[in-house]
């Protein structure tokens, strides 16, 4: 007896499209994206075929911009400063955590220029003393340097891009897992830790060094101490708001942090000037062992430094306004640290207060050096590829060879402050020479004083 078969139910397929496939491997597949060539870079799609989202889930190299400058992202999160997102899209959203606290931190700056504009309109100060106030200078550097690492943050995708299209197109510099690709990073971390808690040294060495106007046998109180501290180091704050605990602890916070976002600009603009440096470098040196090419291949090296120039012109355009607000602050900083050291403004100064002055000078000259020198070597890398291209033997010098020669002399690849200037060494030396004039016409006025 034959058995009557059943039909087999068939099995229940998930429901998967290619679609989500695409999109669960963009997300989640880390590995390296191979370039393709021969496109355009059109409505947010690199030239070697991938999009802006491809670059920014691909996989990084060990010396990748976004590598570099982690930890640095990670203290401006918690000092209120460049409160760009951490996540491999970097989206940035206006109600996350990090965006708040910056805000706030940023509102509180400006509540002190507020006190300071209420103290001249109720007539507590004079317009001539809020303008000479070197606190209320730096205090408006502050907020400005809030308000355009608040910027930055919001356009950090479009910022991050740029690099890694440059990454992607031409490489790492080194392969992975060798030492020199972890040194740039470790540098980095060093300079992080050395000007932040340099920063943090002069913080306190202001805060502890100034000069109360009594012994500290005559005070009653630690809170007299304190009252005594707050009405001579924010007199101008003072004025308008009588003594509280709690004024004197947010006096003492916009304060830090101002002098913590000073020390941050000059220490981001060093990172992404040094980042950008070392491309220049390596291609230098690529073409130092590679003279004896072919037309096509200074070609692709032409197109390698028209890359990295416009990498330049991208970045320019996101952190010029921090560029002028640096060379602001260091230049104001110096001239004022001169004047205290020549006129100290209380009178002779105690031993440590001394210390502070002298501290506080080689700090900001030291800062303000490495700043300019790590700018003003962009252009001096850009142009040091002219030394081999002048050693291509005249068999091998092609038209590509002088066009690429041509765009190394005639292109200006450097950094600007707002396009009011450019950072090289002649500005560098411009700088230092209105510095000299400037102490040469404060020694000669403290000595007619003296004299008088």
């Amino acid at each position: 007896m034959i058995k009557k078969m059943m039909p087999v139910k068939p099995r229940p397929r998930p429901i998967t499209s290619c679609f989500t496939i695409r999109r669960v491997s963009r997300l989640f597949d880390m590995r390296a994206l191979a370039p393709v060539a021969g496109r355009k870079h059109t409505n947010g799609v690199a030239a070697d075929g991938l999009c802006d989202e491809e670059l920014l889930y691909s996989k990084r190299h060990p010396d990748s911009f976004l590598s570099v400058v982690r930890h640095l992202l990670i203290v401006g999160h918690y000092i209120g400063v460049l409160p760009a997102p951490t996540n491999s899209g970097c989206k940035f959203r206006w109600l996350s955590l990090h965006v708040v606290f910056s805000v706030g931190v940023t509102a509180a700056v400006a509540f002190r220029i507020i006190v300071y504009l209420y103290c001249v309109f109720v007539g507590y100060m004079t317009f001539f003393d809020t303008v000479v106030s070197t606190r209320i200078g730096f205090t408006v550097l502050g907020l400005l340097m809030f308000v355009t690492y608040i910027r930055l943050a919001s356009r950090w995708r479009k910022f991050v891009v740029c690099f890694l299209r440059i990454e992607h197109r031409q490489g790492s510099l080194e392969p992975a897992g060798i030492a020199p690709s972890l040194s740039l990073r470790r540098r980095v971390v060093l300079m992080t830790m050395a000007t932040l808690a340099l920063g943090f040294l002069e913080v306190l060495l202001q805060q502890f060094t100034f000069p109360l106007s009594r012994d500290l046998d005559e005070y009653d109180s630690f809170s007299d101490i304190l009252a005594d501290h707050y009405y001579g180091l924010f007199n101008h704050i003072a004025t308008a708001v009588s003594y509280n605990p709690a004024v004197l602890f947010a006096a003492e916070f916009s304060s830090a942090v101002t002098n913590f976002v000073l020390n941050y600009n000059d220490l981001f603009i060093m990172i992404v000037s040094m980042v950008i440096v070392r491309r220049f470098k390596h291609q230098r040196k690529i073409l130092a062992v590679n003279c004896f090419k072919d037309s096509a291949y200074w070609k692709s090296a032409r197109e390698r430094f028209h890359d990295l120039s416009e990498l330049t012109r991208e970045v320019d355009q996101h952190v010029s306004v921090q560029v002028l607000l640096s060379c602001l602050n260091n230049f104001f900083s110096i001239c004022i640290q001169l004047q205290h050291a020549v006129s100290p403004p209380f009178g002779a100064p105690c031993v440590l207060r001394r210390m502070y002055y002298c501290f506080s000078l080689l700090f900001v000259v030291v800062r303000s050096g490495a700043v300019m020198f790590a700018a003003s070597s962009i252009p001096e890398e850009s142009r040091a590829l002219k030394r081999a291209l002048y050693s291509v033997p005249s068999n091998q010098y092609t038209a590509e060879t002088q066009r690429f020669l041509t765009q190394v002399i005639s292109d200006d690849v450097t950094l600007t402050g707002l396009g009011l200037f450019t950072i090289n060494r002649s500005f560098i030396l411009r700088m230092l020479g209105t510095i000299a004039t400037y102490e040469i016409l404060l020694f000669q006025t403290y000595r007619s004083e003296v004299h008088s």
